[in-house]
């Protein structure tokens, strides 16, 4: 499988028969009705497909860190930063600059992914409320 996986690695390309997909539409909520619009897509790729495409990840990802070329606010495909990580960098940043009474704006985007509005993600309203305890402490 190792051979198999460098063979097709080394030549940079996939033969046919990995590239094909099996589409299906799933629901995206069970309490949804069968509108068109509530299913989404779901490819299922070949196995050997998903390997290569982890290993070649992998080597990547690998090869950029030690190569130090990681842009340092990267959030994807890096090991414990996540969306939730980059916004607490940013609200960090952003008390930093308060606290040395530098011009500071906190721009947030009124619609956000259902995502991060979930009550237990970080949401603005829960930046707001910190802000405001940090001012009156």
């Amino acid at each position: 499988m190792s051979a198999m996986i460098n063979a097709l690695l080394w030549e940079g390309c996939l033969p046919f028969k990995h590239k094909r997909a099996i589409v299906t539409s799933l629901l995206k909520k069970p309490e949804l009705d069968a509108d068109e619009l509530n299913y989404r897509p779901v490819s299922n790729l070949t196995f050997v497909s998903k390997l290569v495409e982890r290993v070649d990840t992998l080597r990547l990802v690998s090869y950029l860190n030690d190569q130090d070329l990681m842009p340092q606010l990267q959030s994807a495909y890096r090991r414990f930063h996540s969306t939730e990580t980059a916004i607490m960098e940013v609200l960090l940043d952003v008390y930093c600059a308060i606290e040395s009474t530098r011009c500071t704006a906190w721009i947030v985007r009124p619609q956000c992914s259902v995502r991060l509005c979930r009550p237990r993600h970080f949401t603005a309203s829960v930046a707001c409320q910190i802000w405001h305890l940090w001012n009156s402490a």
